[in-house]
């Protein structure tokens, strides 16, 4: 029995295109990530140090950043947000994170910052950064150790290398992100634990053919695509006219309130391995864009008691474990509820906190390591009250003071 001439050139055809996709996809990756980035990030990440968010020694810009939001409108949603572009720059440090030399040099480190792309600062500038403008209120040297899985290891690498006898470690937590247990917390960092020479040159070309595989411009592409004909993402209109992008799948109140006991299990061991190391913890607990627009939304799109029930029930249990916790989400409801007043808390096409987001959190946790809750009261950082406070430049900081 002969097959079908269709079934017998499509048997063809297939190959051809599998073919053309494998050489189009291989052709791709030889092109620099700069060319398809929509932020530093994407950049910024391609080649990172061992045990590190970002390439050491870098400093990479852009004059047309977009958000991570932005993206996931779409190929046609992405024009209606065309004119929130702005110029972005990211600086890393000989270690791969991003610090500037002005804001780790000027005195002993005695803060060291931990956690997600918040605490590097995504799609802010160098002086923006949470770590940064926390340096600025405390008067403190803070180094941003941001952006990767926080471990021990990493924590005991920043303190080796910056000489810390004790000191802070604050360690933000997103809403949506649980803390590592205890065994990854402890877990090794991938190539800077090879001791032998050649150990650690297989273990670095290892990891950037891993880093070669895993960043495809043509599945980046083919995802827009795929937004385009399914967006992830939407426009809203929050009070004051202003517009936003924000996640339709994320402007729901959970069926089933999630347990807080897991991350209080895991933040309890990670406390105790920093206290073993003379080291303070401060855990401040960061909420997604939706948390905090979803009540402000017409008609509300989750009730404001219910919106950051989570992240109440948590602040509350890790003070009763005995922990030092700051909620930043009814300080950044306050701002985002005082459209006119104040900055946008979050940027319009990203997920990320804005500068002004970062200054009203940063000033609720600088209270907290000095211990003066009366430093976190008083009229809006000027970075809110700027018109041009989501992206505007922050003062950099005068020299701190070792704690």
């Amino acid at each position: 029995m002969t097959m079908p001439a269709r079934w017998s050139r499509l048997g063809l055809a297939l190959p051809v295109v599998l073919l053309l996709f494998a050489a189009t996809d291989v052709a791709l990756r030889l092109i620099p990530a700069r060319v398809f980035a929509f932020r530093t990030w994407e950049i910024a990440t391609q080649h990172p140090a061992p045990g590190a968010p970002f390439q050491a020694n870098g400093h990479f810009a852009t004059p047309r950043a977009h958000g991570d939001l932005s993206n996931q409108l779409g190929l046609v949603g992405a024009r209606s947000v065309a004119d929130l572009a702005r110029t972005e720059a990211l600086t890393s440090d000989q270690f791969g994170f991003r610090n500037l030399p002005a804001l780790t040099a000027l005195g002993p480190i005695t803060i060291v910052a931990i956690g997600s792309s918040f605490t590097v600062g995504a799609s802010v500038g160098d002086h923006e950064t949470f770590p940064a403008q926390l340096a600025t209120l405390t008067r403190r040297s803070v180094y941003n150790a941001g952006g990767i899985g926080p471990t021990a290891a990493l924590v005991d690498s920043v303190v080796r290398r910056n000489r810390m006898a004790g000191g802070t470690v604050v360690y933000e937590v997103y809403e949506s992100i649980n803390p590592p247990t205890r065994a990854e917390f402890n877990q090794p960092v991938p190539c800077s634990q090879a001791t032998a020479r050649r150990a650690r040159a297989l273990c670095l070309a290892s990891q950037r053919l891993r880093q070669l595989w895993r960043f495809s411009p043509l599945s980046a592409l083919l995802l827009r695509v795929g937004y385009t004909v399914r967006p992830l993402a939407r426009r809203y209109t929050l009070p004051g006219g202003i517009t936003t992008v924000l996640r339709p799948d994320m402007l729901v109140t959970a069926a089933t309130p999630p347990s807080t006991r897991p991350a209080v299990t895991n933040l309890l061991a990670i406390a105790e391995d920093l206290r073993a190391r003379q080291l303070r913890l401060i855990v401040v607990l960061v909420p997604a864009k939706e948390t905090v627009y979803g009540p402000l939304l017409t008609p509300p799109s989750m009730p404001a008691a219910e919106a950051d029930d989570y992240l109440t029930r948590l602040e509350r249990d890790l003070r009763a474990a005995g922990l030092e916790v700051v909620n930043t989400t009814s300080v950044l409801r306050a701002g985002a509820a005082a459209p006119g007043r104040t900055a946008p808390v979050y940027i319009a096409d990203d997920s990320h906190w804005s500068a002004c987001g970062i200054a009203l959190a940063a000033r609720e946790v600088a209270a907290a390591v000095l211990g003066d809750a009366d430093s976190s009261k008083g009229p809006a950082p000027s970075v809110c009250t700027n018109p041009g406070g989501a992206t505007a430049a922050t003062t950099p900081p005068s020299a701190p003071h070792p704690r």
